[in-house]
């Protein structure tokens, strides 16, 4: 008698989140690596930030999409770009913009979770992160609109 095992099911850390046909599909797995997640975010928290990510940062580049499928690119990745490691500037940038911009969602989530003293000094420690994040996010979007980081106001 033998004993064969079945194959694993596909996890979900494993099943990419499928994009629009432009923009790259993301893992959740890459998410977790890029971004320092450790095992205190679920799956299903994960994969709603990242979507709620994509959609956020899909919007932000709609008018530059438009311009690229105009000029007959059919994906980010057929945009003319410098590439590192095999992967375009612009397949780069998206994921950390989407990347960091779900991981200031949970970590603005984390904040609102314990309200006691420890809870609030935490949250506190957090605030610094969630910018951070936010401002990478912000960089990345710019950097692919080619657009500088910073803006400047007369007072």
């Amino acid at each position: 008698m033998s004993f064969i095992a079945p194959a694993p099911a596909e996890s979900i850390e494993t099943r990419p989140i499928r994009n629009t046909d432009f923009f790259p599909d993301l893992y959740l797995a890459a998410t977790r690596d890029a971004v320092r997640l450790d095992g205190t975010v679920s799956d299903s928290r994960l994969r709603d930030a990242l979507i709620t990510a994509m959609l956020s940062v899909n919007k932000a580049l709609v008018g530059w999409k438009q311009k690229q499928l105009a000029a007959g690119f059919k994906t980010i990745a057929d945009v003319p770009a410098e590439t590192i490691d095999n992967t375009s500037e612009f397949v780069l940038n998206y994921r950390r913009a989407v990347y960091c911009t779900a991981a200031a969602n949970l970590n603005e989530k984390l904040k609102n979770f314990d309200s006691t003293a420890k809870g609030r000094t935490q949250a506190e420690q957090l605030n610094d992160p969630i910018d951070d994040h936010r401002r990478d996010a912000h960089w990345a979007i710019n950097d692919i609109l080619g657009i500088g980081r910073t803006t400047i106001e007369l007072i």
